[in-house]
């Protein structure tokens, strides 16, 4: 078994930090260790998946989780699909003044000694700023496609 935490402080509003972990970074920066990365796509309601993304050099590992529990500042993620034979995960957002503490705590049951190895280094990647930016160009499409006023061409056609 393997128990992965961290701990990481953020200058930003906790409703801003979980709005922007609705969705996935659009781009990770290569590290020498592994990374792990998550995101709840469909909000934080009980039930609902968090997909969970393990990056280490050229490889990629994925699973999904659902949220067992929640409560205003921390939810309990088990195992709905994967590699492992038990998964665990406690997401702690915590605001405290201007900062916002995201505690992460993550348990491995039935993993390859190869995968431990690799778990044991790795570190949670956050990348709030590419969030950001998958946020916003999320919130355009949906925008563009209740409008009507998506354009697949920007430019006008014409012939001849």
């Amino acid at each position: 078994m393997v128990k992965l935490t961290q701990s990481s402080w953020f200058e930003y509003s906790k409703k801003r930090v979980l709005e922007w972990m609705g969705v996935a970074p659009l781009s990770l920066e290569t590290r020498e260790n592994a990374i792990l990365y998550y995101y709840f796509p469909e909000g934080f309601a009980r039930s609902a998946p968090v997909r969970y993304a393990l990056f280490y050099g050229v490889q990629r590992l994925q699973w999904t989780g659902i949220v067992s529990s929640a409560t205003e500042d921390s939810f309990t993620v088990r195992l709905d699909q994967g590699p492992f034979r038990g998964f665990t995960a406690i997401h702690s957002f915590i605001q405290d003044g201007a900062l916002t503490l995201c505690d992460d705590s993550f348990e491995f049951q039935g993993e390859s000694s190869e995968l431990t190895s690799i778990l044991e280094k790795a570190s949670v990647l956050y990348v709030l700023n590419s969030r950001e930016k998958a946020l916003d160009i999320l919130l355009q499409v949906q925008k563009e496609k209740k409008t009507g006023t998506f354009a697949a061409i920007q430019a006008p056609i014409s012939a001849g």
